[in-house]
């Protein structure tokens, strides 16, 4: 049944395929979450389009430093994800769990509310980053060596937390469609993006523009288009005024946050320990450097973002299959996920790493040099991500997160120690070899033993 979720175009069709019973609903899941791979792979194939043809395009004209900064403050958006306080990824199950009520009132009422509680909190995540911006020291966090570019760079930094506040309700947006399973939705809008992206960078790129400019086309266009996904919950009425008084508007609140506690304590750790890579770089060694960073970052973006692609449908899939209690979906998906993943991940770290001088020589064109024991560091480091994701979307969409939490601030306790040490030694290739150190010890090893152990075997028993 697996391979034919990633294999059968008999999946490829927008008609349900759910009768009633167990198997036509487990059919029905391959079938949503074979429409969302195929979505999320042609919309990510334009989105690495975007992130290849960009650098040619303006690291010729900007140079390492301001490219690199660009890439720095770019970088934030991940880093500061955990500011919808994991309302979002706590949404993915709430709706999924909505979604199998007889109810039908009851899922427009939990979209609803959702929405209105990542619409305030962005507001005031808003407010407060930009007065934060006038106090904080930008040229310490971003080391600049010109002078001339403090000035742009806060520019920049402004124009960043204007199109974050508004990502919070927006990226709760795709949360939604991800607990629907109809993901493919978002990942046609954000390949609709992408082309206007690449367009307006094209353009811009003629033109010699700053980075405030070059984030707009990028960041901002790309969180804007999602505005579209707010049409088709209307269309399909899953929009409501909840009819809630003050008590009864915070108790929902605190059930919604208590949903998303846990998931935002998982961000802020994955945060910690994954995304502060370029914001270390840039305050050690500069923003010159963030820029090999940010080239490797693209370069296995072609091995990552496919298997993730085949494997983040799953999150709202094992959610969803959870809820019904079918438990054979889950065991049988988790296996065929994890051997794919495997193989898959191996030819692919392997194929770039052999291929890389070639790649360089072409792409880069000798604007940056990067040592091959920094490839060859990162394929390693994907290759391990690569491996756990589907173990991670089995422990989200059955609710299983408190170990998640313990494992990730291990991990950050041992890894970000290890990177401000060894990138002082080896520069940037420290931070990657910390990662992988610090993911095999506190991470692989405990994941492995946690799926051995009752009561997640229950969970997966035939």
């Amino acid at each position: 049944m697996l391979s034919n979720f990633f294999f059968n175009t008999a999946y490829l069709t927008f008609r349900s395929l759910d009768d009633g019973t167990p198997e036509g609903r487990s059919i029905e899941r391959y079938r949503l979450a074979a429409l969302g791979s195929l979505a999320n792979f042609l919309s990510s194939i334009l989105g690495m389009v975007t992130l290849v043809v960009t650098v040619p395009l303006t690291l010729s004209y900007l140079g390492e430093e301001r490219f690199g900064v660009w890439m720095t403050i770019g970088s934030l958006a991940a880093l500061l994800s955990f500011l919808d306080l994991g309302v979002g990824n706590g949404l993915i199950n709430r709706v999924a769990k909505a979604r199998a009520e007889t109810e039908h009132t009851i899922l427009p009422s939990v979209i609803s509310h959702g929405l209105l509680v990542l619409l305030i909190v962005g507001a005031i995540v808003g407010v407060l980053l930009f007065c934060l911006v006038q106090y904080l020291p930008i040229a310490r966090l971003i080391k600049v060596a010109d002078p001339a570019m403090v000035g742009e760079t806060k520019a920049s930094v402004l124009v960043f937390c204007a199109i974050f506040a508004a990502s919070i309700p927006l990226g709760g947006l795709q949360k939604i469609f991800q607990g629907l399973q109809l993901s493919w939705i978002v990942h046609v809008i954000k390949g609709l993006g992408a082309i206007l992206s690449l367009l307006l960078v094209y353009v811009l790129a003629q033109k010699k523009v700053g980075v405030p400019a070059l984030l707009l086309a990028t960041y901002g266009v790309q969180t804007l288009v999602l505005l579209l996904l707010l049409y088709r919950l209307a269309i399909d009425k899953m929009l409501c005024i909840p009819k809630y008084r003050l008590g009864s508007f915070v108790h929902e609140t605190k059930e919604l946050l208590g949903v998303g506690g846990l998931f935002l304590i998982l961000q802020i750790g994955y945060l910690v320990g994954w995304s502060s890579d370029s914001l270390i770089v840039s305050s050690v060694l500069g923003a010159a450097e963030v820029t090999k960073l940010a080239v490797m970052q693209r370069l296995f973006q072609f091995v990552f973002l496919p298997l993730s692609i085949m494997v983040s449908p799953l999150w709202g899939a094992y959610a969803d299959a959870n809820a019904k209690g079918d438990r054979d979906f889950i065991s049988r998906t988790l296996k065929g996920s994890i051997v794919r993943t495997v193989v898959l991940a191996a030819v692919g770290c392997v194929g770039i790493v052999l291929l890389s001088p070639i790649i360089f020589r072409v792409w880069l064109q000798g604007n940056v040099q990067i040592s091959f024991s920094l490839v060859v560091t990162y394929g390693i480091w994907i290759f391990v991500q690569c491996v756990f994701m589907p173990v991670s979307m089995l422990l989200n969409g059955l609710g299983v997160v408190k170990a998640q939490v313990m494992v990730v601030v291990a991990f950050c306790f041992v890894c970000l120690p290890l990177k401000f040490y060894l990138i002082q030694q080896v520069g940037v290739v420290g931070v990657i070899q910390a990662a992988i150190v610090a993911y095999l010890l506190t991470a692989a090893i405990p994941y492995v033993v946690l799926l051995s152990r009752e009561p997640l075997r229950s969970h997966l028993a035939r």
